[in-house]
């Protein structure tokens, strides 16, 4: 299959190039409430991740409903990269064993993080695809 896959963090992907991936932001949100849930040292990781998701699909669907042009979110979105890999960081470090693995892996696949945001016609989620 020569086109982009949008799936969950299944290892069955791996084999493929995170360039041909683009990971299911509505299972990532999942794991995030799962870090707030967990409490402790994960919370305030969880927090501030699941607050990075809920403002990309804001503006995702302002993208689909043509509210922003897709050039217009495309800029906004380099500064939620960059700030996202802040906080994948600080979970990386967090002290949670659980929550350290989860934004360890997301590092090792960011590329298949933002697919969406440079390839017109991705989705963010793999919701379609479950259908």
């Amino acid at each position: 299959y020569g086109g982009i896959v949008t799936s969950d963090r299944a290892k069955a992907y791996d084999t493929r190039p995170l360039r041909r991936r683009q990971l299911c932001w509505a299972h990532l949100a999942r794991d995030f409430q799962a870090m707030i849930d967990r409490g402790g040292p994960a919370q305030p990781v969880g927090e501030a991740l699941l607050e990075h998701a809920h403002g990309l699909f804001a503006w995702w669907h302002w993208v689909r409903d043509g509210t922003w042009k897709r050039s217009t979110f495309q800029q906004y979105m380099r500064t939620v990269r960059a700030s996202f890999r802040v906080e994948l960081e600080k979970g990386r470090a967090c002290g949670c064993p659980k929550t350290a693995a989860t934004c360890r892996e997301l590092l090792a696949r960011e590329a298949a993080l933002w697919t969406f945001v440079l390839v017109e016609g991705i989705e963010p989620t793999n919701n379609a695809a479950e259908r």
